[in-house]
């Protein structure tokens, strides 16, 4: 992981950043929380570094949705359970939906006022031992990032639910779905004004940090200038008797954060489908479908100039309302003509998604190594990009063009020979029979005939299953990006947000706000108390709810 974190404990921590502006901004160093518990309000106890899953279950949880369809169905899923309930993921998500939305796990026979410490505190080491199971990061125990966890946890939920619909008694759907958006590249060949339209799911929307947004600049330009003079003072033992001084944060709007990333953008060197001639494209990314529940990355860990990953000392605060119905995609305008898909002179097969190359190159890397890092990946993400660069990036040509060819068409079923089908009749077959066989086999006569012979006992059954699988496969292919999309107006507010502490990527903690009956919430591993500021500057992940 890119930003994997050392095996620091948070108590070892402590000692190097009790001091730090962070650690008192983000917990409250000067202010004494009021400790809360109860049902909604139970925390889990760190097993070693599992701050980042923790504090993702606690957003997570905290939708109704699944908890009602954990917690709420936590009885019917547990009768259900496998044989070993250990190796069953619907039921490991159950107990950890009881142990968080219940009173289960707590010691009622303490007193309220002295809560601290002194209850029952979840351990969810079943889950951690199957969540992670076969993973590289996960598995281990050391610290991980809590986006890729978020990621992970969704992809092996929806693997679950599909696998185990028929547990539930209400009607199926995919708790993935919940978290999916579908967003719009458009792109403009500027030579010949026409357009192209590409769309793609996604469950999570990276916010790069523009720091030339700031808005204090110069006002930490003066705090670095008295941080240098102190230092100098303090090595001539000058500085004894002097105040510390405050730290100074520069301060970002996030509307600036979030033009940015919607901005448009030009790619060099694009050879125009129809002069055939090379010179520049413009792009630009839109939101086509609006999920129930948005998950914003902000970039906050990115790149020195030695390629080392740092955190960015910078404050975004993120708004409790948040109203993007303006950047909603609506596909082709009229008006507009669209780019050709298939000619000779067109990109290569597999083309780098614009977004995925801006966010790298904006992260130091050339433009080149950012197209060869998303062709690479499939599109997979800023993230993938960004491992495969920091494994590929001493290679010989990572800096050069990608040799641009003819993209080609869409893999599809060759057409059936009519002479193949006369040749399997006069074999006996049926014309029916025969063009089944050839379209299994791609057309090859001598492949279709074994597949025939093999199956002489049941063909006409075999025939029915191989209908209805390319049927099924049709549509399945016809509806994923469709399926499970649920839109709504883009006005959201702010559910929960994650927090990072520590100045790298190898070292930190994480620790979860929630919003609960109009009070935010802190969760810190296995410690909850009422927060009265919360953070909302200094947060990594954050989760907003649509307003329907």
């Amino acid at each position: 992981s890119t930003s994997s974190i050392s095996d620091k404990t948070m108590s070892e921590m402590e000692v190097d950043l009790n001091q730090s502006f962070e650690f008192k901004h983000i917990l409250e160093g000067d202010e004494t929380l009021e400790p809360v518990t109860g049902a909604g309000l139970v925390g889990l106890e760190n097993l070693g570094n599992s701050c980042y899953m923790n504090s993702v279950l606690q957003v997570m949880f905290s939708t109704p949705e699944l908890e009602r369809r954990y917690f709420g169905n936590a009885n019917l899923l547990f009768e259900s359970s496998q044989e070993n309930p250990e190796e069953d993921m619907i039921t490991q998500l159950a107990k950890v939906a009881v142990a968080l939305s219940s009173d289960r796990y707590l010691d009622k026979s303490v007193a309220d006022k002295n809560l601290e410490g002194l209850f029952t505190r979840p351990r969810p080491r079943m889950f951690k031992k199957l969540i992670g199971r076969n993973h590289p990061e996960f598995s281990t125990g050391g610290q991980q990032d809590a986006m890729e966890f978020y990621q992970h946890l969704l992809d092996q939920i929806l693997k679950a639910e599909r696998v185990g619909s028929s547990r539930w008694s209400e009607p199926p759907y995919l708790t993935s779905d919940l978290f999916k958006l579908e967003l719009e590249e458009r792109l403009e060949d500027t030579q010949s004004k026409q357009v192209q339209y590409r769309k793609r799911l996604d469950n999570v929307l990276p916010i790069f940090i523009t720091t030339d947004a700031a808005v204090n600049k110069e006002v930490v330009e003066e705090y670095e200038m008295r941080k240098q003079k102190r230092a100098k003072l303090q090595e001539t033992g000058g500085a004894e008797d002097q105040e510390e001084i405050e730290p100074v944060q520069l301060e970002v709007p996030f509307e600036a954060c979030l033009k940015h990333f919607f901005r448009q953008r030009e790619i060099a060197d694009f050879t125009s489908p129809v002069t055939k001639e090379k010179g520049t494209a413009l792009t630009s990314l839109r939101i086509s479908s609006f999920p129930k529940y948005l998950v914003l990355q902000m970039m906050r860990f990115q790149f020195a100039d030695d390629w080392t990953p740092v955190k960015l000392d910078v404050l975004v605060e993120a708004p409790e309302r948040l109203e993007i119905e303006r950047y909603r995609g609506v596909g082709i305008q009229e008006g507009e003509l669209e780019l050709p898909e298939n000619t000779a002179s067109a990109p290569p097969a597999i083309v780098p998604d614009a977004a995925i190359v801006a966010q790298l190159t904006e992260m130091g890397f050339s433009e080149n190594g950012a197209k060869r890092a998303a062709v690479a990946t499939k599109n997979a993400g800023t993230e993938e990009g960004m491992n495969w660069v920091l494994e590929h990036m001493n290679d010989a040509d990572f800096n050069n063009p990608i040799v641009e060819q003819a993209t080609p068409e869409a893999p599809s079923k060759p057409a059936i020979n009519r002479e193949h089908v006369s040749n399997l009749e006069a074999m006996g077959f049926t014309a029916t029979q025969a063009e089944a066989a050839l379209g299994a086999t791609d057309g090859n006569i001598e492949r279709a005939a074994d597949w025939l012979f093999a199956r002489m006992d049941n063909l006409d059954q075999a025939i029915a299953e191989l209908k209805n699988a390319n049927q099924q496969a049709q549509d399945q292919s016809a509806e994923q990006d469709l399926n499970g999309l649920s839109d709504g107006k883009g006005n959201y507010e702010l559910l929960g947000f994650i927090s990072h502490i520590g100045k790298h990527t190898q070292v930190g903690h994480y620790v979860a706000h929630v919003k609960k009956s109009g009070k935010w919430i802190l969760y810190n591993d296995d410690h909850v108390a009422i927060t009265k500021n919360p953070p909302r500057d200094l947060g990594y992940l954050y989760m907003y709810r649509r307003l329907d």
